[in-house]
């Protein structure tokens, strides 16, 4: 189905990114920005959580719409 290849494509976008921030980005500013870190990272992962509630909205809603600068991605086929 066309439509649920391409909102898994979007979340899966969103969980990779999810995992870069939490696992590769946090680790990097804390070292480099001390608690200053923290502020930017917690923008990331709101940023994050609204590209979920769009997507969950836009799936709900039954429409294709692609995510603010990430929708362009195609790692699902």
């Amino acid at each position: 189905n066309a439509f649920a290849r391409f909102h898994a494509n979007q979340q899966l976008i969103l969980l990779i990114l999810g995992v870069g921030i939490h696992f590769v980005v946090t680790p990097f500013l804390i070292m480099s920005l001390g608690f200053g870190a923290y502020m930017f990272t917690s923008l990331l992962n709101l940023a994050l959580f609204v590209f979920v509630v769009l997507g969950v909205i836009n799936a709900s809603q039954e429409e294709m719409k692609e995510l603010p600068l990430i929708g362009g991605f195609k790692l699902l086929k």
